[in-house]
């Protein structure tokens, strides 16, 4: 009677975002599965080399600018106004950046071969991706959670999906890598354009040194805070090219693994999402105690759905590598797989402490912050070059784990109080020894079929039981009450 009296409270506006989240992490997850196993990994890893090069300079020309919209547009009389204004800007900030990238390609990235036209694709590609991602964040902010959803994540990815196949299916796996940029470029200006047409108006095109001013911090936030993921792809598909000589890439190793571990954060990610604005309501209150409520609530929800999923990933790495061919299931690639699933298990049960901190006046600390994960990311990644083959995922997961003590010790300093209280501890630590007694039997399941049916239907289990057994009875009624 509980969980159907849940669900007749539950309004389907509400969980649209996390409905479409879901659908897009499956289409994501298809894509990978449907492509990685016939391209093998020295040619996924092109692509995988491609998508590091896009997602940098999107998190680089994006400026700042989405993180502004999303926490300053609900506060706009005219909102539009303030959307052109900024996406203007973006344009700008996007076209003086086009000769510095093409610059740094002909020293930097001998992958490229010195292809001026490839240059520019990869661009464009960088560009489509943060416009749809700017788009996107002016939805969040002015409430519009589920069309944010719909255009940000689900849209771009299942036409992705869909043109892909067609391609590896009809041309081969030779014409999918040559044309994986045209197709990105096309998913992500048909999600955000149309939709985004109707939201200019004539404005003027000025900002105050202030704005500049957020505009500057919030650049070095995203620089220094989210570019540590895609530049890892495009460092090791670099030092990758000897290896590939002998049959062998590690970068669709590394790609492989994070868009397969992407999927435990899918629903953490949108819950971090959802809670930008509502961090910025409660720091515009100075409501400190409604932030750290705000705060461990939603890294509870995040590990009931997170841990079973990652914890599964962990203990199942090699069921889960069979599934993409004998090119990734190796030992070395299970090694792989696991320093990346590792690394995203840290950021999981850290909760959105990042996010709090941006969005409630602590932006300064967090680009020290950003500069210091960075800097020991780049000096890990170069200096392991030579000394080891893991030296990428080593460099993520020991920024991650470095990174995350430093939020926690700053979120005590401001707020006086312990981000995670004993309760909350205990919870974690019960639905982590809860996972492992689960999943540790379905590794010795031959029957693929049968391993996938069984973990499915043990996955779904226990995150129901996570919701009805926690003490935390706000916790039952999170998604029903998101706004």
């Amino acid at each position: 009677m509980r969980l159907k009296k849940i669900f007749n409270n539950l309004n389907l506006e509400k969980i649209g975002p996390f409905i479409f989240s879901g659908l897009a992490s499956l289409f994501s997850i298809l894509t990978s599965l449907l492509i990685a196993r016939p391209l093998g990994n020295v040619l996924y890893g092109q692509i995988q080399y491609y998508i590091g090069l896009i997602t940098t300079i999107q998190a680089i020309i994006k400026f700042g600018i989405g993180a502004i919209m999303t926490k300053n547009a609900q506060f706009e009389k005219d909102k539009k106004a303030f959307f052109t204004r900024y996406i203007l800007l973006f344009d700008v900030i996007s076209c003086l950046g086009i000769p510095i990238f093409i610059g740094l390609s002909f020293g930097l990235l001998s992958r490229l071969d010195n292809n001026v036209i490839l240059m520019l694709l990869i661009y464009l590609g960088g560009y489509v991706f943060a416009y749809d991602f700017i788009v996107s964040c002016y939805l969040l902010s002015i409430g519009k959670a589920t069309l944010h959803t719909f255009i940000g994540s689900f849209l771009p990815k299942f036409i992705l999906f869909v043109v892909a196949i067609v391609v590896l299916y009809t041309k081969g796996a030779d014409t999918l890598v040559d044309t994986y940029i045209y197709i990105y470029i096309a998913a992500y200006l048909l999600s955000a354009l149309p939709y985004s047409i109707t939201l200019y108006k004539k404005t003027n095109f000025r900002f105050s040194k202030k704005e500049i001013s957020t505009l500057v911090v919030f650049e070095m936030l995203t620089m220094t805070q989210s570019i540590n993921g895609s530049l890892s792809r495009v460092i090791q598909g670099q030092y990758d090219v000897y290896q590939e000589a002998m049959g062998k890439s590690y970068n669709g190793i590394l790609g492989l693994s994070m868009q397969i571990v992407s999927m435990a954060i899918i629903f953490g990610s949108v819950i971090t999402t959802l809670q930008q604005p509502v961090f910025a309501k409660y720091a515009h209150e100075n409501d400190n105690e409604g932030l750290i409520k705000s705060y461990r609530q939603s890294l509870r929800v995040n590990a009931y759905i997170a841990i079973p999923f990652l914890g599964a990933m962990i203990i199942e790495s090699k069921n889960i590598l069979d599934l993409f061919g004998s090119s990734y299931n190796d030992a070395e690639s299970i090694v792989f797989f696991c320093l990346v699933a590792a690394n995203t298990f840290v950021i999981a049960i850290s909760g959105p402490d990042g996010t709090l901190l941006n969005f409630a006046g602590h932006e300064k600390t967090m680009v020290i912050n950003g500069i210091i994960s960075f800097s020991l990311f780049s000096i890990l990644a170069f200096s392991l070059k030579t000394v080891t083959i893991y030296g990428i995922p080593i460099a993520l997961l020991s920024s991650s784990i470095l990174i995350e003590i430093l939020k926690w010790i700053e979120m005590i300093k401001f707020y006086h109080v312990s981000p995670i209280d004993y309760k909350t501890g205990l919870v974690l630590i019960f639905i982590a020894a809860l996972t492992f007694l689960a999943f540790f039997p379905l590794k010795y399941i031959d029957n693929k079929y049968i391993w996938a049916i069984v973990n499915v239907a043990v996955g779904l289990s226990i995150i129901i039981l996570n919701f009805i057994l926690t003490p935390f009875k706000k916790d039952k009624y999170f998604f029903r009450k998101q706004k």
